[in-house]
């Protein structure tokens, strides 16, 4: 990886650094919370291989996501619900008008506007919790082709098309019954990817902003079936994030 200056994204003082930190902090209380009622977890996606890559956070980056395993997630969020501290909220599919399948823990003392727009009542700095559930080969394959079919029509703007191949999305799953499971899939924007259920059958651990979190067991190769080349740098205009604007709020 090439040596580069990444002050100007996340430089401490800056209002992304700011939010980083506050993110560091929601994923701990979530951490204490699953660990101290036998809930595993492990981070996923952009927050593992920024650990990897850089040692935390990927300087763009503002958000952090979880996985927890499917036959643990609603323990998850009943206990979250339950024993998050008065400065945190859990959210959830049908709470305030949240429409997303996955958990997020909010900060109530702040403020992001997403580029996405959205209309929640709760706007805070979040941890994104999602649910990894046991798949097939066969089924991950119809419905990683169901989910092209509907990010294609999302990009043209065809609402009715795309709400069928929703629909149909989760009409196939009871089809599938008796396959044998041997991927696992994070289930956040539908079939993005799937892994090998030995990668988590026993976890592993990794160094995230000096702090220790659970992993999959074999990091390179769950990266790399993410990612490709995980160690290589994305083009400026390819480094993406969800955030227009934060303000911090005072307790």
């Amino acid at each position: 990886m090439k040596h580069e200056d990444f002050d100007r994204y996340n430089g401490e003082g800056t209002d992304l650094r700011k939010m980083q930190m506050k993110m560091l902090d929601i994923l701990d209380v979530i951490v204490e919370i699953l660990n101290r009622n036998d809930i595993p977890y492990w981070i996923e996606g952009g927050t593992l291989l920024g650990a990897v890559r850089h040692g935390g956070f990927i300087p763009w980056d503002d958000d952090i996501d979880i996985d927890v395993p499917s036959r643990y997630y609603k323990k998850a969020r009943v206990i979250l619900k339950k024993e998050l501290p008065d400065d945190m909220i859990l959210q959830y599919r049908g709470d305030d008008g949240y429409k997303e399948r996955w958990i997020k823990v909010r900060d109530k003392y702040s403020i992001i506007e997403e580029k996405e727009g959205v209309c929640f009542r709760h706007k805070g700095i979040f941890v994104d919790i999602f649910e990894a559930r046991s798949i097939g080969r066969k089924e991950h394959h119809l419905k990683r082709t169901i989910d092209i079919l509907i990010r294609k029509y999302r990009r043209e703007g065809r609402r009715v098309m795309r709400t069928i191949f929703k629909v149909l999305y989760h009409c196939v799953t009871p089809f599938f019954v008796l396959e044998k499971k041997t991927l696992f899939m994070s289930d956040d924007i539908f079939v993005r990817w799937a892994f090998p259920l030995s990668l988590v059958e026993t976890l592993g651990v990794i160094k995230f902003e000096n702090k220790i979190y659970n992993a999959p067991n074999d990091i390179d190769k769950y990266l790399k079936i993410h990612y490709g080349d995980y160690m290589r740098l994305p083009a400026e205009d390819e480094r993406e994030n969800h955030a227009i604007s934060i303000t911090f709020l005072e307790k």
